[in-house]
């Protein structure tokens, strides 16, 4: 197993995944909302958990092998097209999580970092440079709610990242693929129909005006990682650090 900490964790669905494949404990939680707290408390009662990401020292955090999250998207998202990107306020935070990454000892082995699919261009590239110059190989993967089963598309687009050596150069190679027009562009990705997985629900089949969900809770929802997205990464890590016969 993997030892994961996590950033921005929301209710905890990108976790929740990665234990959901295998991997794990979650050791700490990073998260300033209240009721997010709570059901981080709920479910993972034995980890550590933090407040305001921005009063972290990284010398409070446990190492682990995974660092994960999704760092707010108000700055980047397609649903505002006036977004400053990662020099937005809220999207900024990016930063911080970088910067727990880059200060723990020994440095995780693995960064998963999650967020929203649309004008991904505005965040995709500088994550990856970042995680780049930490020694970092990083590859984005983009996932729609439907490729795990969801009757939604709810696109997003997951950073996964090793750590590597020769990251920095593996990036340039990619930048100048790119710009020969041999890569696609990561904010829009060539659509992939992997089929269905039945009996896994939709995180949106609550309907707040019939079931009286409470607008906090909605907005957990709306802002939840859904966790067969994470599973799924959660093989393909295990499988990469495992060897392709770990079970």
């Amino acid at each position: 197993m993997l030892t994961i900490g996590s950033v921005c964790s929301g209710v905890g669905g990108l976790e929740l995944g990665l234990e959901q494949a295998g991997l794990g404990p979650v050791e700490w939680q990073i998260e300033i909302d209240e009721h997010c707290t709570r059901v981080l408390t709920e479910r993972w009662p034995h980890a550590k958990r933090f407040g305001d990401v921005r009063e972290v020292a990284v010398d409070e955090l446990r190492s682990v092998d995974l660092v994960c999250g999704g760092f707010p998207c108000q700055g980047i998202s397609a649903a505002n097209p006036r977004g400053r990107g990662l020099q937005d306020p809220r999207s900024r935070l990016w930063a911080e999580f970088y910067r727990l990454v880059g200060g723990l000892i020994p440095r995780p082995s693995w960064v998963l970092v999650e967020n929203s699919g649309g004008n991904a261009a505005r965040w995709v590239d500088p994550v990856c440079a970042d995680l780049a110059q930490a020694g970092f190989a990083a590859l984005p993967i983009p996932l729609e709610g439907r490729f795990v089963g969801a009757p939604h598309r709810r696109s997003r687009v997951f950073v996964v990242a090793y750590a590597h050596g020769d990251a920095l150069r593996l990036y340039e190679q990619r930048l100048a693929a790119r710009r020969q027009g041999r890569v696609r562009d990561e904010g829009h990705p060539e659509p992939v129909d992997h089929g269905t997985h039945a009996g896994w629900p939709s995180q949106l089949e609550v309907v707040p005006p019939v079931h009286g969900v409470s607008r906090r809770v909605r907005r957990a929802l709306g802002n939840a990682v859904i966790p067969h997205k994470g599973e799924v990464l959660g093989h393909l890590i295990k499988r990469l650090h495992f060897g392709p016969d770990v079970r």
